[in-house]
């Protein structure tokens, strides 16, 4: 369907978890992803982006600081402090919360998102994929608006 722009705008690599790469050969952003849990899904990564002096982590699809990457049953908060060097004095961390407490859903809840900021202390975290559909009505978080979680 799109066999121009695939042969002639686009350049396929395979990313493997652990090993640093740049988009251009020349560019000075350098990412590295890290393999974590996100439901069942085989080889989900986070990605430490390390940009000339400063470093973002696009933490979005992680699960529960309890979940267990299919690949070595090792949990995501065990995988996030045996990498503290490579995670540690971040500069911004994206992170989900995309419930108040609910889990089974992919993503780590607010509650829980609390113990990777701790662990990685980046200088300023900005919460995704918010929502609190899944805690279900009545429960804390259900239909917030971005300011009732900003007040938590």
């Amino acid at each position: 369907m799109f066999s121009y722009e695939l042969g002639k705008m686009l350049r396929f690599s395979e990313i493997l978890p652990g090993i640093p790469f740049k988009v251009n050969c020349d560019s000075s952003v350098t990412f590295t992803p890290l393999e974590v849990a996100h439901g069942s899904v085989e080889g989900s990564v986070i990605y430490i982006a390390d940009i000339d002096e400063k470093k973002i982590i696009f933490g979005w699809d992680i699960d529960v600081p309890g979940a267990e990457r299919p690949s070595d049953k090792k949990k995501n908060i065990d995988v996030i402090r045996d990498n503290l060097s490579i995670l540690g004095g971040a500069n911004l961390l994206f992170m989900p919360a995309n419930t108040w407490e609910a889990t089974g859903t992919g993503h780590t809840s607010f509650l829980l998102a609390r113990q990777y900021i701790g662990e990685i202390k980046a200088k300023k975290t900005l919460l995704m994929h918010i929502s609190g559909h899944e805690d279900g009505k009545g429960n804390p978080g259900y239909g917030w608006s971005d300011s009732d979680w900003a007040s938590q």
